[in-house]
Order: C-alpha cells, then structure tokens, then sequence
C-alpha cells in the first residue's frame, strides 16, 4: 500500500515518472512482449532512421514483420528483404501522396513517428509550419490515403508518437501558418504535439481503424541532444534508453489486450490527455486541427 502511495507520488512529480527511473519503476508490472502474431505483418514507421523510430523497425525486425522505413535521411541502398527505406519528408506533402500511390500492398501497422525542432521558421509548399507540416497534416495525410486507397488492413493499428512536453500549452492555430512570432521552435513542436493528440481522438471517432496516441517520457535521442542541448545535459543522467522509450509503441502493436481506440498511453497505461485545466481546447478548437488536415487532403486529392 505503502509502495503504490510513494510510486503516486513520484508520477505526480513528473520529474521522476517520465525519467528513467521512472521507467524502471513502471516496468515491474510489465508482462513480456507477444509477438507471435507479427510475423509476415507489413509496418510503416515514419522517422525510423534513428531514436525511437529506430527501435520500433528493429521490434518489427525481430519479430518478422516486414516493415517500410521512412525519414528524410533513409537510403535505399539500405534494402532487404524485409526492411525497406524510402527518402521522405513528411512536410511535403506531395511526396507523402506519391509514397502512398506508389505502395503496393497493406499495412497491418502505421506507426507515425517522424518529428524534429527546426532551428528556424520554414513553410512548405502549402504555407504551413514545417513543424505542424510533418507531425501533423503529413501524418494525418499518410493515413488518410492508404485508408482510403484501402490500403490498412483489416484490423490495422495506427500509432502516434508524441510527448509530454504538451500537457504543458493549449493548442493555438496560429502556430500552423507560422504566424506566433518570434518562432520558438520548442513551443511549436509542444503545440504540434497537443495537436496530435486531439486528432487521433477525432480519428478515432471518424474512422473504422484503431488509432493511439503516446508519448514516451524523456529519451536518449540524437534528436533531443542536438535540438535541445540545455535539457540534455540538465537530465542526461536520467534520461530513458532509446528502446524503453520505444517499449509502449511495441506493446500497443501487439498487445492482445482490449483497449480502446482514441487514448493516450504512456509505459503501457491509459492516461488524461489534459492535466491543466487551461490547455484544455474548445470543440471549435478542436475541430480546426482536422478541417485543416482535411482541407489539404481536399487540395491534394481533388485538385
């Protein structure tokens, strides 16, 4: 009694639930990985060159499942029978169509995980934030075309990969055109990630197909150590490894569990998705984040 009480506690400091320790802590109540229902699977990852995306294609690897790896760094020279590398930013959008046009197949596992913190203010073709581009409408888009172009398969998984840096801001439209100014590229990629998670719920509703949304805690990656320096070296001691921040995504993929379409994990557990009251989005707010994926989707399918 006395242990879950003080193991409450350490979660609500954050400080020492979404470290390592944390991790660790959480882990006792892990059972071991299935993956016995994965193999001859066909993944996606996005961003799976490096970091969290990395660890997810060499699960899928292990386990048989042939998997397609997209980042803007991945070399098809890389290829194998049962890995596949395709050079993709997700922030052009008319490549993510042409990579969904050009797929042959199904996919068993959409695992939409690229993102980064641009040092400056970049607007793609379309005139949206790089940012909001990739992590969220070019996600969002990947998924709409193989779900429409019936390319997910029966019963297919689609997970979304954010952080928890967003429980701290309120999604805010204006991050989208790159209209909130000075461009503070660590505020934009939290916004970007609160957006993520109110689509995915929005997803959830809309469509036939289970969606997920979780953030993996604090983790050793290149993309922290270069992006953001300062909080490296401020919690370098206490960061997770880069497959224990992958651990939720694997078990989301192969869990056997019934769990529900729309939530937001973290270490294998449901969590709110709003612990501050003022970052709480209006539903007009809310539905602004899908009528803009859903306006380029237009855009882009109808002319």
């Amino acid at each position: 009694m006395l242990g879950n009480t003080c193991g409450k506690l350490l979660d609500y400091s954050i400080y020492f639930s979404f470290d390592r320790s944390g991790y660790l802590r959480h882990q006792k109540a892990f059972t071991p990985l299935d993956t016995s229902e994965l193999k001859n699977k066909v993944g996606i990852v996005t961003g799976g060159t490096s970091g969290i995306g990395l660890e997810v294609v060499d699960f899928f690897k292990k386990a048989g499942t042939k998997v397609y790896v997209s980042s803007r760094s991945a070399n098809s020279q890389n290829n194998s029978e049962k890995i596949k590398f395709t050079s993709l930013d997700m922030s052009c959008f008319k490549s993510v169509k042409k990579f969904c046009d050009n797929f042959e197949g199904k996919v068993d596992y959409l695992i939409l995980n690229a993102g980064g913190m641009p040092e400056s203010l970049g607007l793609n073709e379309f005139g949206i934030e790089s940012q909001f581009a990739s992590q969220v409408i070019g996600h969002y888009l990947m998924f709409r075309l193989l779900h429409d172009q019936n390319k997910l398969e029966k019963g297919a998984r689609v997970i979304w990969t954010a952080s928890g840096g967003m429980y701290l801001t309120k999604f805010d439209k204006q991050f989208i055109y790159g209209k909130k100014t000075p461009y503070d590229k660590v505020a934009t990629y939290a916004n970007a990630k609160r957006a993520q998670v109110i689509l995915n719920k929005m997803l959830a509703r809309k469509f036939d197909v289970f969606q997920a949304v979780m953030h993996p805690g604090w983790v050793d990656t290149p993309g922290v150590r270069t992006a953001i320096p300062g909080f490296f070296k401020f919690t370098k001691k206490r960061l997770r490894l880069p497959n224990e921040g992958a651990d939720c995504i694997n078990w989301l993929v192969s869990t056997k569990d019934a769990i529900p379409s729309g939530g937001l994990w973290f270490d294998r557990k449901l969590r709110k998705k709003v612990v501050f009251p003022w970052t709480k989005n209006t539903k007009d707010e809310c539905d602004y984040v899908l009528s803009s994926c859903e306006s380029i989707y237009d855009q882009l399918t109808k002319g």
